[in-house]
């Protein structure tokens, strides 16, 4: 390759990672749009019990037919394991979650992922918390007040449920953290997903066949459409991370789901996002860029 070739691709290399990335943000955006219009139709342990079902038979089968038995044994076990809980954990709050606020509150609250990390790793991983940091995480919280502050006594158990929900994804990234990126990108699917169908299952499966018998078609098919939004977001973040040059040059690529909850928001359930809203989020999304930026610069010292 002439030194011309490997200066565009170098270039456009990184590009790549982050379109790829944003494609997995907008899969799993429209798999909460999707639980946010079936949550009112349908009972979320069947609904968990489907999809977790599919999307476990799709990439156990991916898994088995490229590797073998062996493709699902990792180095990491364990830590895929524990990142199973936090991550199975999450998939059943988000339900329960979106029935009670919009998808912009969700999202803004969500976004205190970072910020909730850089605290955990203080223990987990052993990692210092600087004063910078800890202001942006402070701001962060202010940010959480003044977006859920008017709200929170018209859905309290949605913001509870949804700062739960971002506990265990921040914990799902010190997980990642742990693992690295040498793992096959189905692992980081499967896992989580057998979790999530072993504790609903007894559950759910009860509800199932009433549920494909008396459902509408409509909501039967994006039901049945979820599958394939939960496993390509966890593909195009495997494709996307192995991609770029280092995880924060995308992760700040995770603020586009604002504009998907904000889009999906407005044409499918008329939500409006008002002042709080949007200075809420803002602050949070701030602060997140910041601590973002502030690892970067720490790691590049």
């Amino acid at each position: 390759m002439s030194d011309k070739n490997t200066k565009d691709h170098n270039t456009a290399r990184p590009f790549l990672a982050i379109g790829i990335v944003c494609l997995g943000w907008l899969s799993l955006s429209l798999l909460d749009a999707s639980y946010k219009i079936l949550v009112y139709s349908l009972p979320v342990p069947a609904m968990l019990t489907v999809t977790s079902f599919i999307s476990v038979v799709v990439t156990g089968g991916i898994i088995l037919f490229r590797n073998g038995p062996k493709g699902f044994l990792s180095p990491n076990l364990k830590w895929h394991l524990v990142r199973a809980v936090f991550s199975g954990s999450n998939a059943f709050c988000v339900p329960y979650a979106l029935k009670e606020i919009s998808l912009a509150n969700f999202y803004g609250i969500i976004f205190l992922t970072p910020l909730l990390a850089s605290v955990l790793s203080v223990f987990l991983l052993k990692e210092t918390l600087g004063i910078r940091r800890l202001a942006a995480i402070l701001i962060g919280f202010v940010g959480v007040i003044i977006l859920a502050g008017p709200q929170w006594q018209a859905a309290p158990v949605g913001f509870a449920i949804t700062f739960f929900a971002a506990i265990l994804v921040s914990g799902n990234i010190l997980c990642a953290r742990k693992i690295g990126p040498g793992d096959s990108p189905l692992l980081y699917a499967f896992y989580p997903l057998l979790f999530i169908f072993v504790t609903q299952v007894w559950r759910g499966a009860p509800d199932v066949p009433s549920m494909f018998q008396s459902g509408e078609a409509l909501y039967l098919g994006i039901l049945l459409s979820a599958p394939l939004f939960i496993i390509c977001g966890n593909i195009f973040f495997g494709i996307g991370h192995a991609l770029a040059r280092d995880t924060a040059s995308i992760a700040p690529f995770h603020y586009t789901q604002m504009i998907w909850g904000l889009i999906f928001g407005f044409f499918l359930f008329g939500d409006i996002p008002g002042p709080e809203t949007v200075a809420g989020a803002g602050l949070i999304i701030g602060a997140g860029l910041y601590v973002i930026w502030r690892e970067k610069q720490i790691r590049d010292l």
